[in-house]
This record gives C-alpha cells, structure tokens and sequence, in this order.
C-alpha cells in the first residue's frame, strides 16, 4: 500500500514537471502578443476559424478563415480570453482565445499609417540627398543605401512608385 501511494506520489510529481517543461517550450516557440499590442475594450478584431484548418477540401480551402469584425466587449482578468461582441453590440455568446484574433484596423487608420510612412520616407530622401550633396564620395553612399534597401526587400525605385500611388489614391 505504501509503495501504491510513493508511486502516485511520484507520477503525480513527474506530470507537474512536465506541464512546467510544455509551458516553458511554449513559451518560446508561440509569441503572443507583447503588452503594448495587447487587446483592449473597444478594439475591433477579426476572429479566426480554426475549424477551417482540419479540412483540405477544395471548398474549404476557398473559404473564408477570418471573420468580423467585431468589438471587444470584456476582457477576462488574468486570462487570454476575451468577450466579442457584434457591431450592433449584441454579444456573442462564447468567449474566445487571444491567438484566434487578429486586431483590425480600418481603412482610414491605415490611410493615417501610410501618410505618416510617406513622410518619414520622403523626410529619409531628403537626409540622404542632402549627405550626398556634402559627401566626397555620392556614388558610394548611393551604393550603400541600394544594397540597405536589398536587405530589406524594398527599392528606392519601389518606393517612389508607392508614393505616388498613395498620392493619386487621395
């Protein structure tokens, strides 16, 4: 009977280890979203439909996997879950995990974000002709600055483009 209960003991021990190993490994491996991204009440989020995710039918797969928007309606205190509610505030009945949303953002937030984007960039430009202008060597600053937009994926050439469009869009 003793060595029954040491046993459960045990096991009962070696279970807690291993949640603390699982959280730990998820820990690293999912991010959440850092304190400054967090949800608030009134944000507006997208919800995922994870269900989506186990079929791979051809109509499945075309389907939409994002839904709403909707409004936050309750955050949970000391949890990850949240309470949505419709646009027209009616309240969803099941509350839903932190990494099934996604905050949205509309379309004049995202006008907002791109003329202050075209700023910087157009600010950025400026520096840069500017250090030219003063450098005794423009074309190795030139070359310098093609191989920065190379590392990150983007062309001054692209960005002029960008800017122009965002500028027939208003």
């Amino acid at each position: 009977m003793d060595q029954h209960n040491l046993e459960l003991t045990q096991a009962a021990e070696n279970l807690r280890n291993s949640r603390k190993v699982n959280k730990i490994y998820f820990d690293i491996h999912n991010h959440l979203r850092p304190k400054s991204g967090e949800l608030s009440v009134g944000d507006l989020v997208l919800v995922y439909k994870s269900q989506l995710q186990e079929s791979r039918a051809r109509a499945v797969t075309l389907d939409d996997r994002w839904f709403g928007p909707y409004r936050v309606e309750e955050v949970m205190p000391d949890s990850t879950y949240y309470r949505l509610e419709e646009l027209d505030e009616t309240p969803l009945t099941a509350s839903f995990a932190e990494n099934r949303l996604k905050k949205f953002f509309t379309r004049d937030e995202l006008q907002y974000d791109r003329r202050i984007l075209g700023e910087f960039q157009d600010m950025r430009e400026t520096a840069i002709k500017d250090r030219q202008a003063r450098s005794a060597r423009p074309d190795q600053l030139t070359k310098l600055m093609k191989m920065i937009d190379a590392a990150r994926g983007t062309t001054t050439d692209a960005r002029e483009e960008n800017s122009a469009g965002e500028l027939n869009d208003e």
